[in-house]
């Protein structure tokens, strides 16, 4: 679908001023503060069928909601969000929703975006991830998928009929891991998440499934466990072979471990 195409704003039955003047201070509000997805699904009951069973979701807090950097159509935005299931007599359950959405241009207005019916393709390889893990349960190196919908938006969303992709999956115990408070952990403490960081990675080769973002706000320490979760499946690959090994590259390359590449003038080492 050609991008520089646009979409007749007649075909739009809520295309009128009362509705132009709400969708334009809502994407405003949304560029200024980020909140493209959060802006739909803050305290909203979302229904989705999991395990045979339709079950309803209430959303609770906003975890990420942020926008595609690389500026290219279609411009999508993505939000995780963090749910509960409100079924009357179910036991507690929270979960995490994550939402891919497209979203009009900075210049666009209501009904000028053109619609991509189509998600991104990093999404699909993301559902695969997921569902492929889902049946080792707690073993798992990542969250278990519970629900995936794919569809088109709807004429009040932010560009009517384009794609709107949602993962709904198991929230995983632990903190994510942050630069600063991993950095001022004692060593000790350091070697315990790169040890089971070792034992969840190999889960991942078993599977062949490769990651292709790493770092460290993509794993959660579970501390009581003892155990790494990776989370964060967009755009992963499926090699038909891969090394069952985990070694220095690895940690170093998902930044638990540094590498001296030389020293100050005063002995301090400089880290690569």
């Amino acid at each position: 679908m050609n991008p520089s195409q646009k979409n007749d704003t007649s075909e739009c039955p809520d295309h009128d001023d009362q509705a132009l003047e709400f969708w334009e201070a809502r994407r405003a509000d949304a560029q200024k503060n980020k909140t493209w997805v959060s802006m739909l699904y803050s305290e909203r009951d979302l229904k989705f069928e999991v395990g045979g069973a339709e079950t309803t979701w209430r959303i609770v807090s906003t975890i990420v909601d942020r926008w595609d950097e690389r500026n290219e159509w279609p411009y999508t935005a993505r939000g995780v969000l963090e749910c509960t299931r409100i079924d009357e007599g179910c036991e507690e359950e929270n979960a995490i929703l994550k939402v891919y959405i497209q979203i009009p241009a900075r210049e666009e207005e209501y009904g000028e975006a053109d619609p991509d019916p189509d998600p991104p393709i990093y999404v699909q390889p993301e559902i695969k991830a997921l569902k492929m893990m889902s049946p080792m349960g707690k073993e798992a190196p990542g969250p278990s998928l519970l629900a995936a919908r794919c569809s088109q938006q709807s004429e009040d969303m932010w560009v009517p009929r384009g794609f709107l992709c949602m993962l709904l999956m198991e929230k995983l115990p632990g903190i994510t891991l942050k630069w600063k408070d991993y950095w001022s952990w004692s060593e000790i403490e350091q070697n315990e998440v790169c040890d089971a960081f070792a034992v969840t990675y190999r889960k991942l080769q078993q599977l062949k499934i490769r990651h292709w973002d790493p770092a460290l706000r993509n794993i959660l320490w579970d501390k009581k466990n003892q155990k790494c979760y990776i989370v964060d499946y967009e755009g992963a690959t499926f090699p038909h072979e891969m090394s069952n090994r985990v070694d220095s590259f690895h940690f170093q390359a998902w930044d638990l471990k540094r590498v001296i590449v030389g020293r100050y003038d005063d002995g301090e080492p400089i880290y690569g």
